[in-house]
């Protein structure tokens, strides 16, 4: 896998291809906010053969907290654990360079997969939030408190 810093493009080749397992039903409603997700040096793609497999990255909200976001395509569960290691090493390393002590997310309550991944990935759950989404729909505020 190849990482790469993210480009409005790689997000369009996602949402334009095969979405993971559970992924909202209109996930084009999220290329509105593609341009506002790069961020030097803080989001990132990974490509295999050519393709993407998935995005992420963080962006600053204050100076200690940041939002993280992560879209990663259906072709990912071919590449399941290297791109699993590939966003914990890069999630870690912009946390300590950046000194963020919270990174949240915001987690669509009716993803069931994406609930469970962000609790795996260290975050805990703090509440739902109503009504929060683009498409109206209840969201759960995740965060990781370092």
């Amino acid at each position: 896998m190849n990482i790469v810093q993210f480009q409005p493009d790689h997000a369009r080749e996602i949402l334009n291809g095969e979405m993971n397992i559970g992924a909202p039903a209109n996930p084009k409603d999220f290329l509105k906010f593609v341009d506002e997700m790069v961020v030097n040096g803080m989001s990132f793609s990974g490509i295999v053969n050519g393709e993407v497999i998935g995005s992420g990255g963080i962006v600053p909200v204050y100076k200690h907290m940041a939002e993280v976001w992560l879209l990663l395509s259906g072709k990912v569960y071919k590449n399941r654990l290297t791109t699993i290691r590939n966003i914990l090493i890069n999630m870690d390393k912009m946390q300590k360079k950046h000194q963020f002590v919270r990174l949240q997310a915001a987690v669509k309550a009716s993803w069931p997969e994406a609930v469970r991944f962000a609790s795996w990935m260290g975050f805990e759950n703090e509440g739902l939030m109503r009504k929060f989404g683009p498409d109206h729909e209840d969201y759960y505020r995740f965060a990781k408190v370092i």
